[in-house]
């Protein structure tokens, strides 16, 4: 009997320390998503416009690219001694095709005739923002090198700029980033004797974009960039790329 009675009182406890638990768990609050996003973004540019010493305006689409024009972007939002902070990094590559025809060269010294290719551009950026408002507002400093598949002279530099990431606890909200970069230029001298100059460009490059979330952790976006390439020293033109973006996006 007395092997029953605790049988029977363990049971009960059991049973009542069950249900104690599921109503706690029913009455338990929601927890509220993580103020910070860290997510990664990719891009794909189906018509971007390029002009610039090898392009006239051609759009980078078609079956004849080797490549697309694509993008990939990781942020990561973050406190230091209580300060709300941004880390970003991207990397982009521009694909578009050259027509046969003369090319101006660097210097614009002379021109020559280059046979039709798919040209490539290649940005690897790196940004670091502090909060200036809510919603994901940033004011932050650059980083930018440039480099290409038909020889022109790697550049890099500084910038500074506007970031406004997205916020994935909205159903819809916008993106964007404006960044104004006084010098890329190569650091180091080109290798060819004939090239061995310096090549520098002033950048501007912007974007807006909308994006749908279709949860906390996951939003798709369509937009638009573009970028403006001015001469410096001794460029062989301005450049200029914009078109469509369209977004997938991770919250991780």
């Amino acid at each position: 009997m007395k092997s029953l009675g605790l049988c029977l009182f363990a049971s009960a406890a059991l049973f009542f320390g069950l249900a104690h638990g599921v109503a706690n768990a029913q009455a338990a609050p929601t927890p509220s998503p993580s103020p910070y996003e860290r997510y990664v973004q990719l891009d794909y540019y189906p018509a971007l416009v390029v002009y610039n010493e090898l392009s006239p305006g051609n759009v980078g689409a078609g079956a004849n690219l080797q490549k697309g024009s694509t993008g990939v972007q990781v942020g990561l939002e973050f406190r230091l001694w209580k300060i709300p902070l941004v880390a970003i990094g991207e990397d982009d590559q521009f694909a578009y095709p050259h027509n046969t025809g003369l090319v101006t060269v660097i210097n614009q010294t002379q021109q020559h005739v280059i046979p039709a290719f798919t040209a490539t551009e290649y940005d690897l950026g790196a940004r670091l923002g502090v909060q200036f408002a809510p919603d994901h507002w940033y004011a932050s400093v650059a980083y930018l090198y440039h480099s290409t598949n038909y020889g022109e002279p790697d550049v890099i530099g500084g910038g500074f700029g506007v970031e406004k990431l997205p916020d994935f606890s909205r159903r819809l909200s916008f993106s964007g980033s404006l960044y104004y970069y006084p010098e890329l230029h190569n650091p180091h001298p080109f290798p060819r004797d004939d090239y061995n100059i310096r090549l520098a460009y002033h950048v501007l490059t912007y974007g807006v974009q909308a994006n749908w979330s279709f949860s906390s952790h996951l939003s798709a976006s369509l937009g638009w960039y573009g970028d403006d390439w001015y001469n410096t020293i001794n460029a062989p033109s301005n450049a200029e790329h914009f078109g469509p973006r369209l977004s997938v996006a991770a919250n991780i």
